[in-house]
């Protein structure tokens, strides 16, 4: 499900094959994709190889339920706490790690609709934001209820909310 319709990634699940958990819904807000996933313990890697697919340019917002996770891209790393999130960029290779399994909302938003220069984007790529700094405070609780709420929007409301994510962002 995600190889189809989120993202091109290798996926490493730590337990046994037998004892491996994964739940999770994949939906659209406009152009945003959004992903909310629960399982146990993985490493997700978009490798040098995947990077090179047919997949649009994408930036990801991660958003952290519960637990803890981290993510790494280039020669950073944002280690997620419940309320954290990180952005990062579907065209660089990229490492999620969820050691003790993982709760989050991935938010896929196309580049050409943030309308900002790689050389930006790259500033805030595997940054841990959350709810010391005001604003990304007010995205961490805005993301939260657009996943929470959104499989219950209309067409229509969907749309309105479509271009405010991504001004938020």
């Amino acid at each position: 499900m995600i190889w189809d319709r989120v993202v091109r990634v290798d996926i490493e699940h730590h337990p046994q094959v037998e004892r491996i958990s994964a739940v999770g819904t994949v939906s659209a807000v406009g152009a945003l994709n959004v992903c909310s996933v629960r399982s146990n313990a993985t490493v997700v890697r978009r490798t040098a190889a995947l990077v090179r697919d047919d997949l649009e340019p994408s930036l990801f917002l991660g958003l952290q339920v519960s637990g803890a996770s981290m993510v790494v891209q280039g020669d950073k790393e944002a280690v997620l706490r419940p309320g954290h999130f990180a952005v990062y960029d579907t065209t660089e290779p990229y490492t999620l790690v969820n050691e003790n399994g993982i709760h989050q909302h991935y938010f896929r938003i196309p580049r050409r609709e943030l309308a900002l220069p790689a050389a930006a984007l790259s500033k805030v790529t595997a940054v841990r934001l959350g709810r010391d700094h005001p604003v990304a405070d007010l995205a961490s609780t805005y993301f939260a209820r657009l996943a929470q709420t959104q499989l219950r929007m209309d067409l229509q409301q969907t749309c309105s909310v479509e271009q405010p994510s991504v001004d938020l962002l």
